[in-house]
């Protein structure tokens, strides 16, 4: 835990135990980028559909499952509905995300003392499950809240920028905040919301909207430095 101690010093959090850390789940909590990647090719072949994972990384960074669902079905496999779509993937997703890799070094700051945890996710229930009932096997975690974009109050959410605002708001949370996203365009819009916020850059190497802002912590880079000293 030292080296997350000494993170957090750099992001002037030493009393972490005040604020509240939210947490995205693809890309940050797990590695799911390379999963995604052989459900979608799997998925896209088996209707004769090409795949280029860069193109369509970046069409959907940030989207909502929904709203994921419904660019495939118009810009992609159009013989089938949304509903067909998101059934498919769905039961593709939850069998794959069984053996996705944990994040130790995200799960280790996620575990060392907020005074509360959420895990805010633009996946679905059913998905997140699959991932924290690893974790929760594997270390003995429970995020204190998860909120995925089918939850009722989330329906009306099309992107990760939307859920964090939504989130923020419906909790009426007043405690400091530190949000930690893999997406530089999602952290940039979150920079208007109130309170402020503590925004933590995670990059974890697959990244598409990466270009540099200026203002939010970039964890690779910190943690980089710490393997360096």
């Amino acid at each position: 835990m030292h080296e997350t101690n000494i993170i957090f010093e750099k992001f002037n959090l030493k009393n972490k135990n005040q604020y509240i850390g939210i947490f995205d789940m693809d890309g940050v909590i797990i590695e799911s980028i390379p999963l995604w990647n052989e459900i979608n090719t799997k998925f896209f072949k088996s209707y004769g559909v090409g795949y280029d994972a860069v193109m369509y990384q970046k069409e959907i960074c940030g989207l909502s499952y929904d709203k994921t669902v419904e660019h495939i079905s118009v810009n992609y496999i159009k013989s089938l509905t949304p509903s067909e779509i998101y059934e498919q993937m769905t039961n593709m997703a939850i069998e794959k995300f069984i053996e996705t890799k944990i994040n130790e070094y995200i799960l280790n700051i996620a575990m060392s003392g907020f005074r509360k945890t959420i895990l805010c996710t633009a996946n679905i229930r059913p998905i997140a499950k699959a991932v924290l009932d690893k974790i929760y096997a594997l270390y003995n975690f429970s995020f204190d809240k998860v909120i995925t974009s089918d939850d009722q109050n989330m329906r009306h959410c099309h992107n990760k920028y939307d859920m964090y605002e939504s989130t923020i708001l419906s909790n009426g949370i007043s405690y400091p905040i530190s949000i930690f996203d893999d997406s530089l365009n999602t952290l940039e819009k979150l920079r208007s919301v109130s309170p402020p916020l503590k925004l933590v850059y995670v990059d974890n190497g697959h990244n598409f909207d990466n270009s540099r802002h200026t203002g939010i912590t970039n964890l690779r880079r910190l943690s980089n430095e710490e393997v360096n000293v």
